[in-house]
């Protein structure tokens, strides 16, 4: 992990964490990393730009959230090893899985395993009282209260970036077609079901940022 001068445009630290580092979370000066090719997710002090904690979660975290408690959530892909010669099947794979833990803390209070390999990109509501995630081709939501994954979609359509507007809740949703084609950008009501509007946009739209 790099730290920047934003004043000056230079790096002035760096921090070492686990492989592949993705998306890091500050809460209450600290920063959360998904080690991304490793099951861990490291804690650093903001103000020391230390490492004061290595929790362990499921197999390859790419994304984290804060719910309303403060605690944090830690979305695992899964792991999938392939041949590394034609015809490039599987050898071995390990499910995804949804893991909670307290952002003091340095153990799982929950672990919530999925069917197979696959969960992505864990948002929460602006409230932080609902995650989303895409699997199987779909979009769920689920109560940062429940104890089980939900078994029905929210919406029955993945995308490759998908945020929810903090001023209303409306869900804005980002489909590429390609890398040489223009997407579109999808508007759906809060509580999902038909789209309010789509637009077109340009190539590989995949996320959304609100000011």
């Amino acid at each position: 992990v790099m730290v920047l001068d934003l004043v000056a445009n230079t790096v002035i630290d760096s921090i070492t964490v686990g492989r592949n580092p993705e998306q890091l979370i500050a809460l209450n000066g600290k920063l959360y990393v998904p080690n991304s090719n490793d099951n861990t997710v490291s804690v650093i002090d903001a103000t020391t730009n230390k490492v004061t904690a290595t929790v362990t979660v499921g197999d390859g975290p790419r994304s984290v959230v804060a719910d309303q408690a403060n605690n944090i959530w830690a979305l695992g892909t899964g792991f999938t090893v392939y041949n590394s010669s034609p015809p490039y099947n599987i050898i071995s794979s390990t499910p995804g899985s949804l893991v909670r833990f307290a952002a003091s803390g340095t153990a799982a209070q929950l672990t919530l395993p999925f069917a197979s390999t696959g969960p992505g990109q864990l948002r929460s509501s602006p409230d932080k009282t609902q995650l989303y995630y895409s699997y199987g081709g779909a979009e769920y939501q689920m109560s940062t209260t429940a104890t089980a994954l939900p078994t029905a979609p929210f919406l029955r359509r993945r995308f490759n970036g998908f945020a929810i507007d903090p001023r209303d809740n409306t869900i804005f949703a980002a489909v590429s077609t390609g890398y040489t084609t223009n997407g579109r950008f999808v508007r759906y009501p809060a509580g999902g079901g038909a789209a309010i509007d789509s637009f077109t946009v340009k190539v590989g739209p995949n996320g959304f940022v609100f000011y």
